[in-house]
């Protein structure tokens, strides 16, 4: 049998909320985001909890969840990044876990990403830019784009990621690039010439060196050739 267990609102685990939009595993723990709270679920007792952290609405959802460190994640959620101690499920705003005064509060975090070039360093894709955390910093660093478009530093972003070459992808609803490791930036708006403008990206993989698919809401998927230009 390929199929192991189930977590759902039916017994043992009991769910309070099925609309799961992020999985987690940390150590022998497992957790779930889902609209308005968070789960912890014990596959031992076969028990689940629901963490509900200080400002986390009803309506507001969990996106994506990241380890911090042994005992610490953080939670990407339409109201910013919390963060909940996996031993004592005690939860709190990012600044306050890290010292430091931005939680991206207000913003919707699309995106949690742990880079896997730079050690420690999580990128936050929002609705309001894209922000990087550098374990030990003490608050959040915003991303800057070419200093001729400032339109671009406060645009949604959705996918992000590091290529095989250390490129570092990005993509939103106004560009498509990547940076370079001089850290400057470089669009590819050019390959969707053909379109009327830029789709709206949910995944971009790396099939293979320079080889990229990217996947889109309403316009399908793509193929990239870094090598070629092509696009089809």
């Amino acid at each position: 049998d390929f199929l192991i267990d189930t977590f759902s609102q039916s017994a043992p685990y009991r769910l309070n909320n099925e609309m799961i939009w992020a999985i987690h595993q940390h150590g022998d723990q497992l957790w779930v985001g889902t609209d308005g709270g968070l789960e912890a679920i014990d596959t031992i007792n076969r028990s689940s909890q629901v963490i509900t952290p200080e400002g986390l609405g009803l309506n507001d959802s969990i996106y994506q969840i990241n380890t911090l460190d042994d005992t610490h994640i953080s939670l990407s959620t339409t109201n910013g990044i919390f963060v909940v101690n996996t031993e004592t499920f005690a939860s709190q705003r990012f600044s306050e876990w890290t010292g430091g005064k931005n939680s991206l509060k207000n913003k919707t975090i699309y995106q949690s990403y742990a880079d896997p070039m730079i050690l420690g360093r999580i990128w936050y894709l929002t609705s309001k830019g894209i922000y990087f955390w550098d374990k030990g910093s003490a608050d959040l660093t915003q991303l800057v784009f070419n200093p001729k478009f400032p339109a671009l530093n406060s645009a949604s972003y959705r996918v992000i990621l590091r290529d095989k070459a250390g490129r570092l992808w990005v993509g939103g609803d106004k560009s498509f690039g990547y940076f370079n490791q001089n850290n400057q930036y470089v669009s590819k708006n050019n390959l969707f010439s053909h379109m009327n403008g830029i789709p709206l990206l949910f995944n971009v993989t790396e099939v293979k060196k320079d080889l990229f698919w990217l996947g889109t809401s309403q316009n399908g998927l793509f193929e990239y050739n870094f090598t070629t230009e092509e696009l089809t």
